[in-house]
């Protein structure tokens, strides 16, 4: 299994499709790697991601909020 985690593209740069390359070649790797499961979080900024995050796969599994740090 593993997690992928701040994932960050700079909101200049939203919708060139590098957010989808990162994620790609993070997947690629996962599966050469003998990876049988991907986790993925993400934070309420990401708001323009999710459709992003379904296309590659992704499938929504619930939801929490750990609090402010």
């Amino acid at each position: 299994m593993a997690e992928l985690r701040f994932l960050r593209v700079a909101p200049e740069l939203w919708r060139q499709g590098i957010g989808k390359q990162l994620s790609q070649t993070a997947i690629s790797w996962c599966r050469d790697h003998g990876m049988r499961s991907l986790i993925l979080n993400t934070t309420s900024p990401q708001i323009p991601t999710p459709g992003l995050y379904f296309d590659l796969g992704f499938t929504e599994t619930g939801r929490y909020f750990k609090g402010m740090f």
